[in-house]
Parts: structure tokens; sequence; C-alpha cells
């Protein structure tokens, strides 16, 4: 299996080489933005595996970083983090299209079983949309699969 790659967008510097170095450690392709124009642009051309993103950035926030995102037809799943634990936060960036949001601080474990579980689900969905597309092939006849005696 190809290495599975993340793009995490947060701007303190610190934290984003905290990220870097515990999801490369752990066997990911990892790169690292900044302030949310260049992680725009980045999940744009580079369609990453999985976005993690801070709310809490410069230029462009993590919820318009998120909106613009799904806004391209990208289903890739996006892991907002934030040090804003208030319920109204992380309720407005799951209905963005988050498809999770840890509070700072949060432990590597932690973070690294997010991480696993969001890239399992991608992959189970990747599977079962190549599946239903054979199946629909098989159901309307195209190919050998397909044909009848």
């Amino acid at each position: 299996m190809a290495e599975e790659r993340i793009l995490i967008i947060e701007d303190a510097p610190a934290m984003r080489a905290v990220l870097i170095d515990t999801l490369a450690g752990a066997g990911y392709a990892v790169t690292g933005a900044a302030d949310g124009a260049e992680g725009v642009r980045l999940a744009l051309s580079e369609a990453p595996d999985l976005v993690i993103l801070d709310v809490m950035l410069p230029i462009v926030d993590g919820y318009d970083v998120c909106r613009t995102i799904r806004d391209h037809g990208l289903s890739m799943p996006v892991l907002m983090i934030s040090a804003m634990s208030q319920e109204t936060d992380i309720v407005a960036g799951l209905r963005l299209g988050a498809d999770g949001y840890l509070t700072k601080p949060f432990g590597a474990r932690q973070l690294l079983a997010r991480v696993e579980s969001l890239l399992r689900r991608r992959r189970m969905n990747t599977g079962s949309a190549l599946q239903r597309g054979r199946d629909r092939s098989r159901r309307s006849g195209s190919g050998a699969a397909g044909e009848r005696a």
C-alpha cells in the first residue's frame, strides 16, 4: 500500500513540527502549511488523504479552509484541532464538513488513534465505492462478468 499523505495546516511552528514528527514517525508522508491560504492551495493541488486543520489561522481561518475544501468537492477527511473547546466551536466545524475535532492539548496516542480511524474509514469508503462501481457494471451487463448465457 502506498504511503498515506497528510496535510497539516497549523500556524504555530512548534506545534506544526511536533505534529509532523509524530505523524512522519508513524509512517505517514506529511506536508505542513503555516497559514490558511497556503493550506487551501496545498489541499487543492495535492489532494492529500487527510487534512489536519487548526481553526485559528492567519489569512484564512480554519472554518473557511474547511468550507473551501468541501466547496471544491474534495472528500478527504478533515480533522480540526483547536484550543477553542466550546460546543458551538466544535459543532460549527463539524457542520462545515470536518470529520472530527480534537481540542488542544491532546496526546500523541489520541491524535494517532483519530488519524488511523479517519484513514481506515476513508479506505473502507473508497473500497465500497469501487465495489459499487463493479456491481453496477455487472448489473448493466458490461464486460464478461455481466454476460448472460
